[in-house]
């Protein structure tokens, strides 16, 4: 650090006097102003030594008025840092390193509290504002300097990542690992940005590399389980499966790995339930934020206000499934506020939404605490989030406490395992009596279906014929138009046993990554089974998709991950659906829809059963016949796509959900009464 020369202040404390004996007032100031400014330098260098950051932090905010200290700026930062004001902590931190020579940076770099304060602060910038292009800035400054410091090419490998530029993150990666072949956080973070890429089937190979190694974080297992899912690469996946639970109920693990993959394989709900607590109190930053200052009170009177907070207002199930959704609501009752603050695609259907919304407000680059702080200032009473922990999702807003009620519904089908939620909106299927434990949340349990529909959609009508959509016109064809990573081998399994026992059909899947298709057509030939046998839709627009559902006999539903906005679109096209219930949430979906919709009957409870009513309706013509017939009347007399009916029971859990907050209770389980029919 500089020397702080005593005849020098003394000269500009003279120079300040004598200015302010001639009546140059200004010039005195800025005399006094540069003597304060050396004092505080020297004084915020003595306490930030003596490891007193509280004391340093007000002399280095005065020494750092002038930009081109980039000692202090440093300083300044680090003691920003430490007093967790790590938004503050961005200007000071960058003013340094765009103003240091090379050197200085090195000086600097290599002490390890820098690396680590740079860390924490790019990761408050990139993770909670979204500015990822100011840490690859960041980063890349201190390459300069540093060029084979593993956390600084780690680091702006990963922000590299998150603006899109993979091709430069992957080469930092395979850099860091040739320069240490176990470096395992480079293996998973290069298997993570081949998965952008789409190179599945690299990225399950270092993946395995990691676990051939013997690493034991919580990357590796977790990623790899995600990806052999998404590839339907099954070699192995019964011992995978029992290595990703054990390392779950090993808490000291850390175990990370997406919520949805869980529920493709588990169909536990007292296990999901605790590792879903674990893994969602990271997403929500449960250890590091604090709820707003003054905790959110819900209004007295007037109209109860609604927020929906969702980043999925675009193509995308949420939007499509709630699109009637804000138009129905009583405006006398009930004013509706939007918050999309995910991408605009330009589809219709987020204009429509935009346009029915009594307010809709688009704040697709807003933090979470920007969010919080909105949703706060519109004195929202019921917050419903409609994406919880799924893509482009924010939830660490949740945690800022902006809404005295917080509801989950509809984007997650399950418990969140966080205390951010009052409610999660389901219904007395899907949470049948006893499940009340298997939730950290209070159950609002809907008369008909927890699911919503858009009743105003088109009207499905049968486009082309089944040769057009690559189908043999006289075969049965069994459809499963899901994600294929919800497939998984002991479905398939039953699958292939229903295929042989029907030669005359055919399996018609959705088609997804060509690894995939490529892994699904091999099990395919191993089973005996004709490649003719197993055909792959291309994707197309949603209009277009449903139109040609309807060329389907039969949808068989998957297990434990079932299909809901998928189970929806197959009912509205008029095509019989069977489901396989499980004990989850997620495995009832189709369940509570085929009740909702008076088909009882095609509930299986047990996979026995599940294969052989599928086998009896492809080989009993006149029984599903009628089947389709029921589904044609049932969905203009039944509640499934009664959305009007749908959205008043609804209401009606707002009501007693708002008569608590303003009572001062605290939630309980609701049940909403059915309508008479």
């Amino acid at each position: 650090m500089s020397l702080l020369q005593p005849s020098a202040l003394m000269d500009l404390a003279a120079a300040g006097l004598q200015c302010e004996q001639q009546g140059e007032l200004n010039a005195a100031a800025a005399h006094f102003e540069e003597v304060l400014r050396q004092t505080a330098r020297k004084l915020g260098e003595i306490r930030a030594g003596q490891n007193y950051w509280n004391l340093a932090l007000p002399y280095l905010e005065i020494a750092a008025r002038n930009e081109s200290d980039h000692e202090v700026q440093f300083l300044l930062a680090r003691a920003y840092r430490l007093h967790l004001r790590l938004e503050d902590a961005v200007t000071p931190l960058q003013r340094a390193l765009r103003g240091m020579s090379v050197e200085g940076r090195q000086r600097w770099l290599s002490r390890p509290e820098t690396i680590e304060m740079m860390s924490a602060i790019c990761g408050h910038l990139g993770n909670r504002l979204g500015r990822h292009m100011e840490c690859v800035e960041i980063y890349r400054l201190a390459l300069e300097a540093a060029p084979e410091n593993p956390a600084i090419l780690n680091n702006l490998a990963v922000s590299f990542s998150f603006v899109n530029l993979f091709g430069e993150s992957a080469a930092i990666l395979r850099r860091l690992i040739d320069l240490d072949e176990n470096n395992f956080l480079a293996r998973c973070n290069l298997a993570t940005c081949l998965v952008r890429m789409g190179n599945l089937d690299a990225a399950i190979l270092e993946f395995e590399e990691c676990e051939r190694r013997g690493y034991a974080g919580h990357e590796a297992l977790g990623g790899l389980l995600e990806q052999k899912s998404l590839a339907c690469d099954w070699e192995g996946m019964k011992v995978l499966r029992q290595k990703v639970a054990d390392a779950l109920d090993d808490p000291a693990r850390n175990q990370r790995l997406a919520l949805t993959t869980l529920q493709v394989h588990f169909d536990d709900p007292g296990r999901l339930k605790r590792w879903t607590q674990q893994i969602s109190a990271l997403a929500y930053e449960l250890d590091s934020i604090t709820p707003l200052d003054k905790p959110a009170g819900i209004r007295r009177d007037g109209r109860i206000r609604i927020g929906y907070y969702s980043p999925h207002f675009y193509d995308n199930p949420v939007a499509h499934l709630t699109a009637s959704l804000f138009a129905l609501h009583d405006r006398e009752e009930f004013e509706v506020f939007v918050y999309a603050y995910g991408p605009n695609d330009g589809h219709p259907v987020r204009g429509r939404i935009a346009a029915e919304a009594e307010h809709f407000r688009s704040l697709e680059h807003a933090s979470p605490l920007q969010l919080a702080q909105q949703i706060r200032a519109d004195e929202i009473d019921i917050l419903v989030d409609l994406s919880a922990n799924l893509g482009w999702s924010k939830p660490a807003t949740l945690t800022y406490r902006p809404a005295p009620v917080q509801v989950n519904w509809l984007g997650f089908i399950g418990t969140m395992g966080v205390p951010v939620y009052d409610y999660v909106i389901a219904d007395r299927f899907v949470a049948p009596d006893g499940a009340d434990a298997d939730y950290s949340e209070k159950l609002v349990r809907l008369p008909d279906t927890f699911q919503i529909t858009d009743f105003r959609r088109p009207v499905p009508v049968k486009s082309g014929s089944r040769i057009q959509h690559g189908l043999p016109e006289d075969a049965f064809v069994f459809l499963n138009c899901g994600l294929l990573f919800k497939i998984q081998p002991e479905m398939f399994q039953i699958w292939v046993r229903i295929l042989h026992q029907v030669p005359n059909a055919v399996l018609w899947l959705l088609a997804a990554h060509p690894s995939a298709e490529r892994n699904l057509r091999a099990q395919w030939q191993k089973e005996g089974l004709d490649q003719g046998r197993l055909i792959f839709a291309p994707r197309v627009p949603m209009p277009e998709h449903i139109n040609r559902i309807a060329h389907a006999d039969l949808f068989i539903d998957t297990y434990p991950c079932g299909s809901g906005a998928t189970a929806n679109d197959v009912l509205w096209a008029g095509v019989p659906l069977l489901g396989l219930v499980g004990k989850t949430m997620v495995s009832r979906m189709a369940g509570s829809l085929l009740n909702a919709v008076g088909l009882p009957e095609l509930v299986a409870r047990d996979s026995r059963e599940y294969e052989e009513k599928a086998i009896f309706y492809a080989t009993h013509p006149v029984e599903l016949q009628k089947l389709r017939q029921r589904v044609a009347a049932n969905k203009s007399t039944w509640p499934l796509f009664d959305t009007p009916r749908f959205v008043r029971n609804l209401e009606s859990s707002y009501r007693q959900m708002a008569v608590r907050a303003r009572a001062g209770q605290s939630p309980i389980a609701i049940d909403v009464a059915k309508e008479s029919r």
